[in-house]
């Protein structure tokens, strides 16, 4: 009898710690029922946020494409008015504008000496003046108005 109560209690024994076993497995598959969830939403939370990145590049590349258009034509249009430009100077007869610039510096020269000399006549006769003889006519004019203003200041 005693085998049957030794396997007895071996088999509730073993019972008991079938019971804590599978009581533990249970709570682990919990466990990891959360934590694939929590997996789950992370994935679906990535992407969505991949799903929008991408829509707002994709707006953005509209942007960028509709501003690189702008910018070739700009680059265009630049380019023509620079070829345009080409051409206008192309058509510059250089000789002619060197002849132009060398007939107007040879008449400033002429000019200048033609003032030059002016002056020099100019002050030639400032230096001819006597001052002695023209301090003394403005004596002498004073003396003949000094009279006469006293002659009309009667009058007032």
């Amino acid at each position: 009898m005693e085998t049957v109560e030794t396997v007895t209690e071996a088999v509730v024994s073993e019972e008991a710690e079938l019971h804590q076993t599978l009581s533990e497995l249970r709570d682990y598959e919990k466990k990891n029922l959360k934590m694939n969830r929590i997996k789950m939403i992370c994935v679906i939370v990535i992407a969505a946020i991949a799903f929008l990145t991408a829509l707002i590049l994709l707006i953005n590349v509209g942007s960028v494409t509709a501003k690189i258009e702008t910018l070739s034509k700009s680059i265009a249009e630049t380019s023509e008015n620079i070829n345009g430009v080409a051409k206008d100077l192309n058509q510059v007869d250089l000789q002619k504008l060197a002849a132009s610039i060398q007939t107007i510096a040879d008449d400033g020269e002429d000019t200048l000496l033609t003032i030059g000399k002016s002056a020099g006549e100019a002050l030639a006769k400032i230096n001819s003046i006597d001052i002695d003889e023209l301090n003394a006519g403005i004596k002498t004019l004073s003396e003949v108005l000094e009279p006469l203003a006293k002659f009309f200041s009667a009058f007032q």
